[in-house]
C-alpha cells in the first residue's frame, strides 16, 4: 500500500467510513453511496462527509437494507 493512502487511513480511524469505504464495503456507486450515507447519518470531517461504521452496520441489521430514494430529475 502507497505510504500516502496508508498515512491517511490511519488519521481516518477505523471507525469512520468515508465515501470510498461504503463503496467497498456495499458494492455500489459513489452516488448511491452519499445517499446511503446522509440516509444513515453523515457527519462533516473537514471538507469530507463520513458516517460511523457501527451506525451503518448497525442501520442495516435493524432495517435489512437501506431505503435510497433518487432525487427527481431536474428539466
Amino acid at each position: 500500500m502507497d505510504a500516502k493512502v496508508e498515512a491517511s487511513a490511519d488519521a481516518r480511524g477505523d471507525d469512520l467510513m468515508f465515501v470510498d469505504d461504503v463503496r467497498g464495503y456495499l458494492r455500489c456507486g459513489a452516488s448511491k453511496a452519499r445517499l446511503v450515507m446522509e440516509e444513515v447519518g453523515a457527519v462533516r470531517v473537514g471538507s469530507s462527509k463520513a458516517v460511523f461504521r457501527a451506525n451503518l452496520v448497525s442501520h442495516l441489521r435493524e432495517h435489512g437494507g437501506v431505503a435510497v430514494r433518487w432525487p427527481k430529475r431536474r428539466g
